[in-house]
């Protein structure tokens, strides 16, 4: 009789709990939300143009149009864990 009634018990909690709001709510306000809404409004962006000098605009550039050179792999999966 006490293990039916344990047994019952436990039952009646666990559906109470899966009945009951969600654990996680995504849309309170977190330290994460708030940092990224300032990020999307620009809120807290410099007020000092980022420029990039003119050697490292052609590097960057040039590694661009090179990636042009090799077809997009089938697969991105790297499965040998090895350095070349």
């Amino acid at each position: 009789m006490k293990n039916r009634l344990l047994i019952l018990s436990s039952l009646a909690f666990s559906c109470a709990v899966t009945a009951g709001e969600p654990s996680y709510d995504i849309s309170r306000d977190t330290a994460t939300t708030r940092a990224l809404a300032a990020q999307r409004s620009g809120e807290i962006a410099s007020d000092i143009p980022q420029k990039q000098n003119g050697a490292s605009r052609a590097l960057s550039y040039k590694r661009y149009t090179e990636s042009f050179d090799r077809p997009i792999p089938v697969s991105f999966i790297d499965t040998d864990f090895k350095t070349e």
